[in-house]
């Protein structure tokens, strides 16, 4: 049987507009002890995006746990549109039967500018910007010590015409 816990959820929106400085999207301290050998956290965030720049636009998005930086990668370019985009970030970071190795997997969804009747999004269509299984690198990092995990981007705009908008944020732990 796999037990779930919720660890934090911040429902606290975070706006990235007019800047091209990387942002925490995800600032989560992981408590010592929490991944030990055969456990596993899994990242949930959801928001969206908008580019009106007249421009293609694109995010950086980086994953780090601890000192290591895990993944690092630019999304598909989004064209100019007066519609937000919807976004997913999906995540699992699990030791790897020790408590001083880690890897993570994962998928990022960025949805086509989209005039759905009424939200973001038009299910008429497979309207999909950038869809991405990701990989990280393995991390070597002492769990039984507190880490950092992180998530940010970087807008590649700097105008109030770019605007990465995290809606929420779920950390749980997964246990068998």
């Amino acid at each position: 049987m796999t037990e779930t816990d919720i660890l934090v959820v911040t429902v606290t929106e975070l706006d990235v507009t007019s800047s091209i400085t990387e942002t925490d999207f995800l600032n989560y301290t992981v408590p010592a002890n929490t991944l030990g050998t055969n456990k596993a956290l899994r990242i949930t965030i959801r928001g969206d995006a908008l580019n009106s720049s007249g421009g293609v636009a694109t995010i950086r998005t980086k994953i780090t746990y601890g000192a290591t930086l895990m993944y690092n990668d630019l999304g598909g370019s989004a064209a100019s549109d007066a519609s937000r985009r919807a976004f997913n970030i999906d995540l699992i970071l699990f030791a790897k039967n020790a408590t001083n190795s880690q890897g993570c997997y994962g998928t990022v969804y960025l949805g086509a500018a989209g005039l759905a009747t009424t939200g973001i999004g038009d299910m008429g269509d497979n309207e999909i910007v950038s869809s991405t299984p990701l990989a990280g690198v393995n991390a070597s990092e002492d769990s039984t010590a507190s880490k950092v995990l992180k998530i940010t981007v970087t807008n590649s705009v700097n105008a109030s015409t770019q605007s990465t908008r995290k809606l929420y944020s779920v950390v749980e732990l997964i246990a068998v």
